[in-house]
C-alpha cells in the first residue's frame, strides 16, 4: 500500500517542474482527467442480497458491509456473510477504538466478536435495553463518540455508556442522523435539524431555512465549525458556525433531479454524492463539480445508498444492487469506449492545445471538460501512426495514407504504394520539407504558397519506416519494423527532385540486438534508439550502436524491449513501456536520474500492468499519456498526496486435512496450538486487505522449523502442509502489492505431537521391554556358543583350507580372463582400424575407377565399343564394391556397430525396382519371374536400403541357382508386419546343409559346384533382418526347390517418402537454363579425386574451384563464397571436420548464410558417417560415388533443375543381355569350348576373353553376347551353357 504512495512523493522530484505545479493545486488539471479505477463487486461475488446500506472498516483494514442478509466480511479475497441474531437487514456499521464492530439491524442492535477458534459472529446487546426502550423497529444509523456507542432509530435515539443505558425519543418522529466533527444531529420531522447538546436534543440554530425538507447528509464544509447540508428536496445549504445558507452551486437542480441521498468529504478535500437515481457526483472543495460516475461510465448501478472512505483513500459505493469501490485520489485516470475513445491507441499528439489519439480505428480529439471525453474526426479511420502539426495544419498518417486536417475538413494529400503512412518529420533543414516514412520506403510533402505538395517517393528506398530523426547536417537517422536502422543523406537535382546520394545501413552485425522494431529519437539533441535490449546510442568513431551506460543497468541483470518511443527529451526523466521477454512482464514507469545513476520507477502507472502499451507521451506541463490496447492512461503528477499507511498481511483460516474444521478462523488473537500427530494436513488460507484496482497481489510463505528459505511469490491465497514431523512451527506470510509494498508478517505458531509410539512413556516402555529380552537372549546364546565353539573350530580350520585353494584358483583365473579379454579388445580396436584404413585404401581407387568411367561414358564422340568397355569396368567396379560392402558390414554386424537408417519410403516402389533389377538376370536364364503383392501401404517406416539389399541377396540366389522353371515373390503386409515368400524350382537345398545355411563363409554344395560367391550373403541377410525386428527362415527339399521367408517390422509411416539414395537413375546433362550459376568448392588432397568430381560437375554448367588443403578451402570458402562445398574427411593437416566446424562458427559468429557442406569419405563406418555429421556436414556421400546421386544430392541442396539425356542406359544398372544362340555355340569347334570351360572353371577371365577374341571374326554376333557375360561376371551362366552345347554335341 505505501508503494503507491511514496511513488507521488518520487513523482515531485522526479520531474522539476513538479514544484510550480503543485503550489497552482490545479483544480483545471482536472478538465481532462478520465475515468477513475473502478471494480464491481455484484451479488453472486459475495453471495448475499443485491441491497447494501453501510460499509466500514476496522483497524486490520477489513472491510464490513450493512447487507439485507447480514454482516459481509471482506478481506480481499474472500467474502463471509455474519447474520443477525433475528437474521434481519443490517443498515448500520461503526468501529470502536477496541476494534470492536456494532451493529444496527432491523429491530435489534449488536456487536461481533470472534469465538475462542477466531470465528467472527454477532452479539445482541438487545439485553442491555429496558423492555421499554426496546420499541423500535429499523436502526439506520450507529455512532461511536469515544466510549459513547449511538444507535439512532425513527423511534428513538439509545446510547450506551459502559454499564449505562440513555435513550432520547422524538416529539414527532426522527428521520436520520448524522456525526461530524464529533457533533451528532439527528432530523425530526417538524422541528428540523436536532442536534445533541450534553444530554439533551437542541434544534441546531438557524435551521428554519430547512422547514419540512428531508436532510440527506451533514458533512465539514472549509475550516473550523463549518458544515455542509444536503436535502434531496432544496439542495445544499452551508453554515460557517451561524445560521444555514443556501449554498449556490450549478449542481443544485440536478442533484433534486436525481434524488440527493448520501454524501461523504474525499481526502482531498472534494466531496461525493450519491444519488437514487444518477449515480455519484463528484465536487470540489467549493462545490464546483469535478465529474461524475453512473452506469454510462461504468457503474453496475446508479441507486447509491452510502458511501465510505477506506484508509487507501478509495470510495466504496454501498448500491442498491452490489457494490463497488472508486480509487478517487489517484492521480491516474483512463479513457476507452465509455469515454468515446474506441480501438487500441496507437499515437498520440497535441495540436493547438487539443490532443489528438490515433488508435486502430481512426483518429480522436479529446474534448475536456468535467465530463472529458474523445469525438471521433470524420473521413479518418484505420490504424493511424503519425501526427505532425505545421502551423495550423495537423498532418495525419494512417494506413490509407497521408491526411491534412483543418478543423473538421480532411483532405488527403499521399496514397503510398502500400498506402500506409507510419511516421511524419518536418525538415528543420530545408524549409518547407516534410520527409513521409512509408511501409516500403520514404515520400516527401512541400509546403509551398499555403498549399501541400506531393513530390512523390524517393527512389532506392525499401524501408519499414518506425520513426525518423533529422540531424543539424540534414541526414536523416530511420527507425524501422524489420530493416534495422538506416542513416540517409540525400540531394536535389535541378528539377527539385530529391534522391539517395548516401544510404547506410545498420543491423545485428553492427551492434543492434535484431533487425526489428528499433525506433530512433532525438533524447538530449542526440540520438537514442529503442530496441529490444533496452535503449542504445552510436559510436560515431567505431560506425556501431551500443547499450546507452546511462540505463545499462536500469533493469538489474535482465534486458527489457523498450516499445517504441520513449514520453520526454531530457534523459534525466523518461518515460517507457517495457517488456520483459523472458518472463513475459509488461511494465510502464519513468527512469529517472538519481545524481549517482538512473532508476526505474514503475510504481506510478502500475495499474497498467499487463496491459500492452504502444505510446507513451510525456507532456511538459507534468501530464504523462500512456495508450494501448487497455485504452488511454492520463497521469498528472501535479497531484500531490501525502503518505499512506501500511497494509497487513492477514492469516485468515487455518483448518486441518482430516475434517475440515477451523482452527483458527480469521479473527481475534490466536495463541500456539498443539496438533495430534494424526493432523497429516494443515491448510493456511491469508489475505491483505489491499483494495486499490486489479490483481496484483502476490503472497509468500515460509513455515520455521521446515523451510529454509521464503517461498516463490505467488497469486495462490493459501498453504498447504503435509505429513509433518513432530516439534514446533511458525508459519510466518507476508504479502506484496502491485508496487512492489511489502504488507506486514503474520505468523501462527503451533506444534505437532509426536505420535503415541514416539512418547516418552512409550520410549521407557520399549527401554525396559529391551533389557529384559537382552538378558533372556544373552544366557540362551551363551549356552548355544560354549556347545558350538569346538565343531566350528574344527570346521573354520577345514574350510580355510578349501578357501585358500579356491583363492589361488580363482585368482589364476582371473587373471587368465583379463589378459584374454585385453588381447580380445586390442585385437578388435586393430580390426576396426584396419577396416578403417582398408575401406579407405579400397575405396579411394575404386572412387577414381568408377569415376572417370562414368566421366568418360558422358562423352558422346566415344564409340560404340568404348560405351560397352566402359561399362563393363562400371560392372566390374560394382561387383568389387559389392564385395567390399559384404566384408564391411558383416564385420559392423559382429562389432554391434550396424545401425539402421530409418526412413518413409514407398515399399511398392521398392518391390518393383529390386524385381525389375532381377527380371533382367532371370530372363538371360530362360527363367520366369511372378510377383504375387497383396494390399501394401502406400509409405512405410524402415531401412529401405537393407531390404533391398536382403531381396537382391535372396533373389539372386534364387536365380542364380535355379536352372529351369523360374521363382516367384509373394509379399503380404498386415499390422506393421511384412512378409516377403521367395520360392524358387532350383536343386533344393539337403537337410544336412540347412542348419549351416546362414553361417558365414559357409557355402551348400550346389554353390560350391558353382565356384561363384563368397558365402556371406545369406548370414548378412539374416543377421540385418534380426537388426530390422524381423528374421529369415528357410523351407526346402531336395529336387523340391527352397523357399525363404523374411518377416520384418515395417510400421506404416504418414510422413513424407524419402527419395531413394540411387539418385535419378536419367543420365544428366546439363542444368536447365534460366537458373542462377551455383559457386560449387571441391577439397580433397588427392589430385585424381578432385579432378574426377570437377570434371563430373562443370560438364553440366555448375562453376567450379578446388582446394587441396583445409586451409586452402577456408580461405577459399570466405573470399569466394560458395553456395556448396564437397568436402573430403580424410586430408593431411586440416581434415574435413575440422573445415566444416570451423566454417558453422564463423557462420554463427559472423551471421553469415549458411553454405550446404556435403562430406566425401571412403570410409564405410557408421561410427566415422556419425562423427562426420555432428561436425556439421549437412550430408554424407560415400567412395566411390554413383554421378546420379551427386546431382541428387545438390539438386536437393541447390534446389536446381537439370535436363536429362533420356536415351542414354543407366550409367550403373546392369543392362539386359541376349543370351548366345545355342545352336551358334554349338558349331564351334570341340576344342575350343573344353579350353573355354577350362578357363571358366580355373576363375581365368583373361583367358576367356582371349578364347572369345580367337572366334570373333567369324562369329562377331555371339562374341558380342559372350564378353558382355564374362564383363557382368556371369561365369556360372555361361559354364551351364557351354556344358549343355558340350554334352548336346556328344550325344549327337
Amino acid at each position: 500500500m505505501g508503494g503507491r504512495w511514496t511513488v507521488r512523493l518520487l513523482l515531485a522530484l522526479a520531474l522539476i517542474a513538479t514544484t510550480c505545479w503543485a503550489v497552482a493545486a490545479p483544480n483545471s488539471a482536472r478538465v481532462e482527467a478520465g475515468l477513475p479505477f473502478l471494480r464491481n463487486y455484484s451479488p453472486r461475488d459475495y453471495a448475499a442480497h443485491a441491497q447494501n446500506w453501510t460499509v466500514v472498516q476496522d483497524h486490520r483494514g477489513v472491510i464490513y458491509v450493512g447487507n439485507n442478509d447480514g454482516v459481509l466480511e471482506f478481506d480481499g479475497e474472500r467474502w463471509r456473510l455474519i447474520r443477525t441474531e433475528k437474521r434481519t437487514v443490517v443498515r448500520a456499521l461503526a468501529v470502536a477504538p477496541d476494534g470492536r464492530i456494532y451493529v444496527g439491524a432491523m429491530g435489534e442492535i449488536g456487536r461481533l466478536e470472534a469465538d475462542a477458534r477466531g470465528r467472527m459472529h454477532y452479539v445482541s446487546l438487545l439485553d442491555r435495553l429496558a423492555p421499554s426502550d426496546r420499541d423500535f423497529d429499523d436502526v439506520h444509523h450507529v455512532f461511536v463518540h469515544g466510549d459513547d456507542i449511538y444507535f439512532a432509530s425513527y423511534a428513538r435515539l439509545i446510547r450506551l455508556r459502559g454499564d449505562e443505558v440513555r435513550s432520547w425519543t422524538p416529539g414527532t418522529a426522527f428521520h436520520r442522523a448524522f456525526m461530524t466533527r464529533d457533533r451528532l444531529f439527528i432530523r425530526e420531522r417538524d422541528r428540523g435539524l436536532m442536534e445533541l447538546v450534553g444530554d439533551e436534543l437542541q434544534r441546531m440554530p438557524g435551521s428554519d431555512v430547512l422547514g419540512e425538507h428531508s436532510v440527506d447528509f451533514v458533512l465539514p464544509w472549509g475550516s473550523g465549525d463549518g458544515l455542509l447540508v444536503g436535502s434531496r428536496d432544496s439542495g445544499l445549504y452551508v453554515s460557517d458556525g451561524g445560521p444555514l445558507q443556501a449554498l449556490s452551486s450549478e449542481v443544485n437542480a440536478a442533484l433534486r433531479r436525481d434524488l440527493l441521498y448520501s454524501g461523504v468529504q474525499l481526502p482531498d478535500g472534494g466531496y461525493a454524492f450519491g444519488t437514487f437515481q444518477g449515480g455519484v457526483y463528484f465536487l470540489e472543495a467549493d462545490a464546483r463539480l469535478r465529474g461524475r460516475l453512473d452506469k454510462s461510465r461504468g457503474l453496475q448501478d446508479n441507486t447509491v445508498l452510502a458511501m465510505f472512505v477506506d484508509r487507501q483513500g478509495g470510495l466504496w459505493l454501498a448500491l442498491d444492487r452490489g457494490l463497488s469501490r472508486v480509487e478517487t485520489d489517484l492521480p491516474l485516470s483512463r479513457f476507452d469506449e465509455r469515454s468515446g475513445l474506441n480501438g487500441a491507441v496507437l499515437s498520440l499528439h497535441r495540436h493547438r492545445d487539443v490532443l489528438h489519439a490515433g488508435t486502430a480505428q481512426g483518429v480522436f480529439r479529446l474534448q475536456a471538460g468535467t465530463d472529458a471525453r474523445f469525438a471521433a474526426i470524420a473521413g479518418l479511420r484505420g490504424q493511424t501512426f503519425a501526427f505532425l502539426s505545421v502551423g495550423d495544419d495537423l498532418l495525419v498518417g494512417n494506413n490509407d495514407g497521408t491526411f491534412l486536417v483543418r478543423g473538421d475538413l480532411v483532405t488527403q494529400l499521399q496514397r503510398g504504394v502500400t498506402g500506409t503512412t507510419t511516421a511524419l518529420l518536418a525538415s528543420r533543414v530545408v524549409p518547407g520539407r516534410v520527409y513521409v516514412g512509408l511501409w516500403d520506403g520514404i515520400a516527401i510533402l512541400r509546403h509551398e504558397g499555403g498549399q501541400w505538395i506531393d513530390a512523390g517517393r524517393v527512389a532506392d528506398i525499401d524501408l519499414t519506416v518506425n520513426s525518423m530523426l533529422e540531424e543539424p547536417d540534414g541526414r536523416l537517422w530511420v527507425g524501422t519494423w524489420n530493416h534495422g536502422v538506416a542513416r540517409l543523406r540525400f540531394e536535389t537535382d535541378a528539377g527539385g527532385q530529391v534522391h539517395v546520394a548516401e544510404q547506410a545501413r545498420y543491423g545485428e552485425a553492427d551492434g543492434l540486438p535484431q533487425l526489428h522494431d528499433n525506433y530512433v529519437q532525438d533524447v538530449d539533441d542526440t540520438l537514442l534508439v529503442s530496441t529490444h535490449h533496452g535503449l542504445m546510442r552510436f559510436d560515431a568513431h567505431a560506425r556501431r550502436f551500443e547499450p546507452d551506460p546511462r540505463f545499462a543497468g536500469l533493469f538489474g541483470e535482465t534486458q527489457r524491449w523498450v516499445v517504441y518511443g520513449v514520453g520526454g527529451r531530457k534523459s534525466q526523466a523518461l518515460w517507457l513501456a517495457t517488456v520483459d521477454e523472458t518472463s513475459g512482464l509488461k511494465e510502464a514507469g519513468l527512469a529517472r536520474s538519481t545524481g549517482t545513476g538512473w532508476a526505474w520507477a514503475p510504481q506510478s502507472l502500475s495499474a497498467t500492468a499487463g496491459g500492452w502499451i504502444e505510446k507513451v507521451f510525456a507532456e511538459d506541463d507534468g501530464i504523462v499519456w500512456a495508450g494501448g490496447s487497455d485504452g488511454l492512461f492520463r497521469l498528472d503528477a501535479r497531484i500531490g498526496s501525502t503518505a499512506a499507511p501500511g497494509f497487513r498481511t492477514l492469516l485468515r483460516r487455518v483448518s486441518t486435512g482430516n475434517d475440515g474444521a477451523p482452527l483458527y478462523d480469521g479473527s481475534g488473537t490466536f495463541a500456539p496450538i498443539d496438533l495430534p500427530f494424526a493432523a497429516h494436513t494443515l491448510r493456511f488460507e491469508f489475505s491483505a486487505p489491499h483494495f486499490d484496482s486489479g490483481d496484483g497481489l502476490v503472497y509468500q510463505t515460509r513455515l520455521d522449523g521446515n523451510d529454509r528459505d521464503w517461498s516463490p511469490w505467488s497469486r495462490e491465497d493459501f498453504r498447504e502442509y503435509t505429513n509433518l514431523h513432530e516439534g514446533r512451527y511458525g508459519l510466518q506470510v507476508r504479502a506484496r502489492n502491485r508496487e512492489g509494498t511489502i504488507g506486514t508478517t503474520e505468523t501462527f505458531a503451533f506444534r505437532v505431537l509426536p505420535p503415541w509410539y514416539r512418547s516418552p512413556w512409550a520410549y521407557l516402555g520399549y527401554l525396559v521391554a529391551a533389557f529384559l529380552l537382552v538378558q533372556a537372549l544373552l544366557r540362551w546364546r551363551l549356552a548355544r556358543v560354549r556347545a558350538e565353539n569346538q565343531a566350528l573350530e574344527h570346521v573354520v580350520a577345514q574350510r580355510t583350507h578349501e578357501l585358500r585353494d579356491k583363492n589361488a584358483q580363482l585368482e589364476a583365473a582371473r587373471q587368465a580372463a583379463e589378459v584374454a579379454r585385453s588381447r580380445a579388445e586390442e585385437a578388435n580396436r586393430a580390426k576396426t582400424v584396419f577396416l578403417a584404413n582398408m575401406s579407405h585404401e579400397l575405396r579411394t581407387p575404386l572412387n577414381a575407377v568408377l569415376g572417370f568411367a562414368q566421366l568418360m561414358d558422358r562423352q558422346p564422340s566415344r564409340s560404340s565399343d568404348d560405351h560397352r568397355h566402359l561399362a563393363t569396368i562400371l560392372r566390374s567396379g560394382e561387383h568389387l564394391l559389392g564385395l567390399i560392402n559384404d566384408v564391411l558390414s558383416l564385420s559392423r554386424i559382429e562389432a554391434g556397430v550396424l545401425v539402421l537408417e530409418v526412413a518413409s519410403f514407398d515399399l511398392r516402389a521398392l518391390i518393383d525396382n529390386v524385381c525389375e533389377l532381377m527380371r533382367v538376370r532371370a530372363e538371360a536364364r530362360d527363367l520366369w519371374l511372378h510377383i504375387e503383392v497383396a494390399d501394401l501401404p502406400k509409405a512405410v517406416s524402415g531401412d529401405a536400403r537393407k531390404l533391398s539389399q536382403i531381396l537382391l541377396n535372396l533373389l539372386g540366389n534364387a536365380v542364380k541357382f535355379t536352372s529351369r522353371g523360374g521363382v516367384t515373390l509373394r509379399v503380404r503386409w498386415q499390422d506393421g508386419r511384412a512378409e516377403f515368400e521367395i520360392a524358387d524350382t532350383g536343386p533344393g537345398i539337403a537337410a544336412h546343409e540347412l542348419g549351416q545355411l546362414f553361417e558365414p563363409f559357409v557355402q551348400t554344395e550346389t554353390g560350391r559346384a558353382a565356384k561363384e560367391g563368397t558365402g556371406l550373403g545369406l548370414a548378412l541377410s539374416r543377421d540385418m533382418a534380426r537388426l530390422m525386428g524381423g528374421d529369415i527362415v528357410v523351407r526346402s527339399e531336395p529336387g523340391h526347390g527352397a523357399t525363404f521367408t523374411l518377416s520384418l517390422a515395417l510400421a506404416e509411416s504418414s510422413d513424407g517418402i524419402v527419395s531413394s539414395e540411387r539418385g535419378d537413375r536419367r543420365r544428366v546433362r546439363a542444368l536447365e537454363p534460366g537458373q542462377p550459376i551455383r559457386r560449387i568448392l571441391v577439397v580433397d588432397d588427392i589430385d585424381d579425386n578432385r579432378t574426377l568430381l570437377c570434371g563430373l560437375i562443370e560438364a553440366v554448367g555448375y562453376e567450379v574451384r578446388q582446394a587441396a588443403s583445409g586451409e586452402e578451402a577456408l580461405t577459399m570458402w570466405r573470399d569466394w563464397r560458395p553456395d556448396l562445398i564437397w568436402l573430403d574427411k580424410r586430408m593431411p593437416g586440416m581434415d574435413g571436420t575440422e573445415v566444416a566446424r570451423r566454417i558453422r562458427d564463423e557462420e554463427r559468429r559472423l551471421g553469415r548464410d549458411r553454405v550446404a557442406i556435403l562430406a566425401l569419405s571412403a570410409s564405410a563406418l557408421e561410427h566415422q558417417r556419425a562423427e562426420i555429421l555432428a561436425s556439421g556436414c549437412d550430408d554424407f556421400l560415400s567412395k566411390p560415388f554413383r554421378e546420379g546421386m551427386i546431382f541428387a544430392k545438390m539438386a536437393d541442396y541447390l534446389a536446381v533443375r537439370y535436363l536429362y539425356d533420356h536415351d542414354a542406359p543407366p550409367a550403373i544398372d546392369t543392362p539386359t543381355l541376349a543370351a548366345p544362340d545355342p545352336i551358334q555355340l554349338a558349331q564351334l569347334p570341340a576344342n575350343w569350348l573344353v579350353a573355354m570351360r577350362q578357363s571358366l572353371a580355373a576363375g581365368d577371365l583373361q583367358g576367356a576373353l582371349n578364347g572369345v577374341a580367337a572366334i570373333e571374326v567369324d562369329h562377331a554376333e555371339l562374341a558380342v553376347q559372350l564378353r558382355a557375360l564374362l564383363a557382368a561376371y556371369r561365369l556360372d551362366e555361361l559354364d551351364t551353357l557351354l556344358a549343355n552345347v558340350s554334352s548336346g554335341a556328344t550325344s549327337a
